[in-house]
């Protein structure tokens, strides 16, 4: 189940709860540009920016018994052990995924209705992901001069009749 779900339904049993509550920049995005000389106009340049993200994601385990091989804590201690695995480190790099680093694993339990104790524990995996975003963009590929001005004498401009005064001198 994932953490802010907000679901009505009473689970019975041991469960687990994920959340991601923020994604932090670390750094500052950097900037690819791709040129595409075959690209349709207006598209002929791609422009990516990247960078890295910290994740902290929050694992919670609830229900079960309060101790033993099957409480939240040992099933916790259990996914960290496992996580250093060279399976689930495959995996996680396929993803695009780095883990850095596990917390240490916390029993926080609580009463539920008023009269039964479920035991719950806490464990934070800090990931670190590649945020990437793209969009392309044309590039002006010719230029032409329609009127030259005179310093300081005004024209109308024949494209849109805008008027032009130009008030530095000309380049020569």
């Amino acid at each position: 189940m994932f953490g802010q779900q907000n679901s009505d339904e009473d689970i019975t049993g041991p469960w687990i709860e994920i959340d991601v509550p923020s994604a932090e920049q670390i750094g500052l995005d950097w900037e690819k540009r791709t040129y595409d000389a075959g690209a349709d106009p207006g598209e002929e340049v791609t422009i990516t920016k990247q960078g890295t993200r910290e994740l902290q994601l929050t694992i919670q385990a609830f229900d079960g018994p309060a101790v033993g091989t099957t409480s939240p804590r040992s099933t916790l201690m259990n996914l960290v052990d496992r996580a250093r695995l060279n399976t689930v480190h495959g995996l996680l790099r396929a993803a695009g995924v780095g883990l850095a680093k596990f917390s240490a694993v916390t029993t926080v339990g609580t009463v539920k209705n008023s009269s039964y104790f479920e035991p719950r524990a806490v464990v934070t995996a800090t990931l670190y992901v590649t945020s990437e975003a793209s969009e392309t963009v044309g590039i002006i590929q010719h230029v032409s001069v329609v009127a030259v001005i005179p310093p300081g004498e005004e024209d109308v401009d024949p494209i849109d009749d805008n008027v032009i005064t130009l008030i530095s001198p000309p380049l020569e």
